[in-house]
């Protein structure tokens, strides 16, 4: 018989119910204990804790450490008013009045201290008029300690409300799914470094929900005058600890469900318009140190500057082509100062084999290519320079192109003019609309350009309008020392292209790759920055100057991102392609040659380009395509710069000391909790008595007393008196105080409740004694054993 079988009952029919109308003042202490008491505070508290760390490491910009102490204000500000007796606008107006002073007084702190208390409360508020006046008006933001002042507030309502529902309105689930937006929304965006906090965050919720439902529970038996083990509440939460662990490994372990495409067909109607919500977004907060992404699935319609990246041994495609080359994802228009945006705002859907009217020009060819993806979560597809057309249904992003201003010899594919086909298109970014699995192979024809340097020499400078109109924009406040630059180095060169070469050539030798570099700081441009500030960078910042300065001269040029051809597999006759090779380059307009690939990065080869049109080369290309000062670079570049992921995973020396210290204070912070129940006295309430005589009986169990049903409570007091006679009075005392309450005519008074638990507090290290004794008896199966085998060898007499 289970010890909680042995222990419940029931009450008696038509007796009086346990417990009449609790005092007004007990209801809101009610409440807290119905929704798990300190325990359910310590695990709220964590989760909500857990959600600031976690933005506050993505390092989106400086001051964000402050929305821990939101967390903390709101947090019991919040538990403070759910154990009052306001309600409705009061609770409303309190909190709000309450945030504005906390947000104000720690926002305030993030300013200069020169300006004193009263002044930086006065700039804070002119800070806030200013980029509200620069918003309206549709200028570029410089909100960094507005963007930190609107997540204080989302926090510390997030907090407030959250504290809340658990406390006041019993409702779990309002407080964890909107903190866990946030907290997925964080790491949708921010580094894969912030899976640590997700899983704490996960682990609490899981936890809180456990506690939460255990303490409704008790509430329910309680008041059913059910009695059960006191210790019940220990083993929910194990079963909890081991519930929430299985779920996480679960969810660590299984395949996400975008990784399928199973999600894709219905997200597909919500991409436009969120991709214009993000385009306002990096407007109105131009200065945030977005994350730079790292995978391929990460190809989209915004490039940020950022810092450090990390790319990893993936395999992401094989591609079966008859010449290595830029495996083109998308291109990007507009440069902001911070990073590129895809300002295509038109989609065509295109069917299995469709040929779009895109413009072909002169010195382009057509390859072929078949791709095999290996990591097909986004849909991208790649090809090597302008797609023409696809072997699968694909979604085109695209900028219509007048046709009166395309300057080329050869027409449109069909003749659009004579069939009245739609305008031409300029491609900037193909999306399968198909779902594409693990090992799924596609076909897809592209255009490259074979344009000669004599042909790009003599190209012509009379730009068309659309292309001038897009591909010359420049940030009004780019700094001036850029464009300054820019005709310093092309000062000997009066065409385009030698110009755009010795950019390039610039950028090559002059700057230092490296890709563990800091982002730019908030308000510098990332051009400048890399430039003139820590004069090293990654391909972003290599593609992003040479874009930028062929600009400054009246160049157009912009910045695609794919990969590069990767390395060629002979057994499968195809370049195999890993996340390593994922790259940036530019592209620049000729007149009558359309886009022009250029490499400015240093680690990378250099592209080679036949001298003369191939009618007058007399001798045929060097095999290599490459020159020497691009074999030295690749050489170097394996010595000095060693590719991400090659390395152990386990985790940093730091790291795991900051884990075991993490886990030791933890641990402290646990034990002093638990020393602190212990010795507390027990409230007094109208389960006082029930509860004691829980402990009693599950203290007996302890002390190994076999308990019968028919025993009464006195005679199980009489039993616990033998075993414990130390505490003969206590247990005396609380088990009369039980015997009259539960079958007398009249509850106890709070004098007795008080005498109760005052002997239960001096008859807890009494039973704690006893116990620990017990256990350091060897059990009885040894003892005996140990007498029959001294006997048999004559240890010990007998009789």
């Amino acid at each position: 018989m289970t010890a909680t079988s042995s222990i419940s009952e029931r009450a008696q029919p038509g007796r009086e119910p346990f417990e009449s109308e609790p005092p007004l003042g007990s209801l809101q202490r009610e409440g807290f204990s119905r929704a798990g008491g300190w325990l359910s505070v310590f695990l709220l508290l964590v989760m909500l804790l857990s959600v600031a760390w976690s933005v506050n490491s993505a390092e989106w910009t400086s001051g964000l450490h402050l929305l821990q102490w939101m967390v903390l204000g709101g947090a019991v500000l919040g538990l403070a008013l759910s154990q009052s007796r306001w309600r409705g606008i009061f609770v409303i107006f309190h909190a709000t009045v309450s945030s504005l002073a906390w947000i104000t007084l720690w926002a305030s702190s993030l300013l200069p201290a020169e300006f004193g208390s009263r002044g930086r409360v006065y700039q804070l508020y002119a800070g806030i008029n200013l980029w509200l006046q620069r918003a309206i008006a549709g200028a570029t933001g410089t909100g960094s300690l507005i963007f930190v002042l609107i997540l204080a507030i989302v926090v510390w309502w997030l907090a407030f409300a959250a504290t809340w529902a658990v406390f006041r309105q019993q409702r779990v689930w309002r407080a964890v799914v909107p903190t866990g937006l946030l907290m997925l929304l964080n790491l949708y965006y921010a580094p894969t470094k912030l899976s640590l906090y997700f899983l704490l965050f996960t682990f609490c919720a899981l936890m809180l929900a456990v506690r939460y439902n255990l303490a409704q529970r008790e509430a329910l038996w309680r008041a059913e005058r059910v009695r059960f083990a006191v210790d019940i509440g220990i083993d929910f939460l194990r079963d909890g600890l081991i519930f929430a662990a299985l779920v996480l490994a679960l969810a660590f372990f299984l395949p996400g469900a975008t990784s399928g495409g199973h999600l894709q067909t219905l997200l597909r109607p919500f991409e436009g318009p969120w991709e214009s919500i993000k385009e306002e977004w990096n407007r109105l907060f131009d200065t945030l140190q977005y994350p730079t992404q790292t995978s391929y699935a990460a190809f989209g319609k915004n490039l940020h500057l950022s810092g450090p990246v990390s790319l990893g041994d993936s395999v992401i495609m094989d591609v079966n082509a008859p010449t290595g080359h830029y495996w083109r994802a998308v291109v990007y228009h507009t440069y902001t100062g911070r990073g590129w945006i895809n300002s295509d705002e038109e989609s065509v859907r295109l069917g299995a084999g469709d040929t779009p009217p895109v413009p072909i020009y002169a010195r382009s060819a057509a390859i072929t290519q078949t791709i095999t993806t290996y990591y097909p979560s986004s849909g991208v597809l790649f090809a090597a320079g302008q797609p023409l057309q696809a072997a699968l249904p694909a979604v085109a992003e695209v900028s219509y192109v007048v046709e009166d201003d395309i300057a080329t010899p050869t027409p449109v594919p069909g003749d659009a003019a004579e069939e009245d086909l739609p305008v031409p298109m300029d491609i900037s970014m193909m999306v399968s609309r198909s779902r594409l699995r693990e090992g799924d192979s596609y076909t897809i024809v592209s255009a490259i350009s074979r344009a000669d340097i004599e042909s790009l020499r003599e190209a012509s400078d009379d730009y068309p309008k659309w292309v001038e109109d897009r591909y010359l924009q420049l940030p009004e406040n780019l700094p001036q020392r850029i464009r300054d630059l820019a005709l310093q180095i092309t000062e000997p060169f009066s065409n385009a292209y030698d110009r755009v070469a010795a950019l390039e050539r610039y950028l090559r030798l002059e700057l230092t790759y490296n890709d563990q570099i800091p982002p730019p700081p908030a308000g510098w441009d990332g051009v400048d920055y890399f430039l003139f500030g820590i004069e090293a960078g990654y391909c972003d910042y290599y593609a992003s100057a040479l874009a930028t300065m062929a600009r400054s001269l009246d160049i157009p040029a912009r910045l695609a991102a794919g990969y590069t051809q990767g390395e060629y597999d002979e057994e499968k006759d195809a370049y195999r392609v890993r996340e390593l090779n994922a790259h940036a380059w530019v592209e620049v307009f000729f007149p009558g040659y359309g886009w022009v690939e250029f490499e400015p990065t240093a680690s990378e080869t250099l592209l080679v380009r036949p001298l003369r049109p191939p009618e007058a080369v007399e001798e045929p290309p060097p095999e290599s395509g490459l020159d020497e000062e691009a074999e030295d670079q690749r050489d170097l570049r394996g010595d000095a710069f060693p590719l991400p992921g090659g390395g152990g995973r386990g985790w940093p020396l730091s790291t795991l000391w900051t884990v075991l210290l993490a886990l030791a204070l933890l641990m402290l912070a646990a034990g002093g909790v638990i020393w602190w129940l212990l010795r507390r006295p027990l409230q007094a309430s109208p389960h006082l008595l029930l509860q004691l005589y829980e402990k009693f009986i599950h203290w007996g169990e302890r002390l190994r007393l076999r308990w019968l049903p028919h025993q009464t409570p006195n005679e199980q007091g009489q039993l616990m008196a033998q075993m414990v006679p130390e505490g003969r009075k206590q247990i005396g005392t609380i088990t009369g105080l039980y015997v009259r309450e539960r079958f007398g005519p009249a509850p106890a008074a709070d004098e007795e409740l008080a005498s109760a638990s005052q002997a239960w507090l001096s008859l807890r290290p009494m039973l704690w004694h006893r116990w620990l004794r017990l256990l350091a008896q060897p059990p009885v199966r040894f003892v005996f054993w140990r007498e029959r085998w001294k006997r048999r060898l004559g240890l010990q007499k007998i009789g």
